[in-house]
């Protein structure tokens, strides 16, 4: 291609500068006066038509400067029209190198993945696992001249595939031993798998140190239950020990009761029998004599069990005219039968309590 030559003609730029200069400084000396109230007016009009001059002098100026510039504009279009051409043709070049560059790019990338999947499916790589990334890869200096994967590129994937590969290996051997390290250390049942996925991936030091702190933590849960369930067990042999006193305690009242029934069921049958013989001796008395003996005898009889039943139950108390409030935090102990609930227990308590005229505002049951 041609180089571009201009050539130019300077313009020279002649007129009677130096004439209107001389006689504008000529006739300016009469514009030099002093402002008085009685030349005002002129002052003023003086100043119009020098402005006016100025005027006239700019627009001499604009016109020729206006004149002597076309000659530039157009040679300004002209070359503006020569790079319009050449950038118009470097637009269209970019465009196809770019096409053309994202064509191989998009063939390096197939290429890269074809070779990244080939490796996960020859290294047995989970798909959790696999985090190889080759978009940064996939770039025109990654192909040979023949359109193959250069070998520095497979060897960045081999490394990646690599990398997923120990990380793999590492979680699952990490897996794998967990239960003996467990056991090791002490802890039965061993920590569930699931519960180290958060670090299992962290470098050995790091993952070491959080395993050993979970398993502490760990174990030391685990001696709390079974100290509460020790207590727990401590409790019920206690309770099932007490409930059994209890139940012997009882066993042993009522048969004492079926005793005194059955001596009180004899002695009212041997003084029924004594009774009846001795009105057998005395059949000869009269009807109204036997009759009236016997009416007594049940009133007697009658009389006797009523005394008896009062005996057994305890006379009401009478609740004093003036009283005295307490409120009271006790820790009772309660024995009640071996089948008796909470509500039970509850209740008796209450009941206890109304009887001396008491009333049970809260219970928390213990053992129930």
């Amino acid at each position: 291609m041609n180089e571009l030559i201009i050539t130019a003609t300077p313009v020279a730029i002649t007129g009677n500068f130096e004439e209107i200069k001389t006689e504008l400084v000529e006739n300016l000396k009469a514009f030099d006066i002093a402002v008085t109230d009685e030349n005002l007016a002129e002052a003023k009009r003086m100043a119009t038509d020098l402005n006016k001059l100025a005027k006239q002098i700019d627009d001499v100026r604009k016109a020729k400067a206006t004149e002597f510039k076309a000659p530039v504009v157009a040679f300004e279009a002209k070359v503006k029209e020569l790079t319009t051409l050449i950038l118009d043709g470097r637009a269209k070049i970019i465009t196809q190198t770019e096409v053309y560059e994202n064509k191989v790019r998009e063939l390096c990338k197939k290429l890269l993945l074809e070779e990244l999947t080939r490796l996960n499916e020859s290294f047995a790589i989970s798909p959790e696992y696999r985090t190889a990334n080759i978009d940064k890869l996939a770039i025109s200096s990654n192909l040979t001249g023949g359109m193959k994967l250069s070998k520095k590129a497979a060897e960045s994937v081999l490394e990646m595939v690599t990398a997923d590969k120990n990380t793999q290996d590492t979680v699952n051997s990490r897996i794998a031993n967990l239960e003996s390290i467990c056991k090791r250390a002490g802890l039965e049942p061993a920590i569930n798998p699931d519960a180290i996925m958060a670090f299992v991936r962290e470098p050995e030091a790091s993952y070491t140190e959080k395993l050993n702190r979970m398993i502490d933590t760990e174990i030391s849960r685990q001696k709390a239950i079974e100290a509460r369930m020790k207590a727990e067990s401590e409790r019920k042999e206690k309770e099932a020990a007490e409930a059994a006193a209890k139940a012997l305690k009882d066993a042993e009242a009522r048969a004492d009761n079926e005793r005194l029934a059955a001596e009180h069921a004899a002695a009212t049958a041997a003084r029924k029998a004594a009774e009846e013989l001795d009105a057998a001796k005395r059949e000869t008395e009269a009807a109204e004599k036997r009759a009236t003996d016997a009416e007594e005898q049940r009133r007697a009889q009658a009389i006797q069990l009523a005394l008896a039943e009062m005996e057994r139950e305890e006379a009401p108390k009478e609740k004093p005219q003036q009283t005295k409030v307490f409120f009271l935090t006790a820790k009772i102990k309660l024995c009640c039968d071996i089948n008796a609930t909470a509500e039970d227990a509850t209740n008796a308590l209450k009941q206890i309590m109304a009887d001396n005229f008491g009333d049970v505002i809260s219970v928390d049951v213990l053992g129930a």
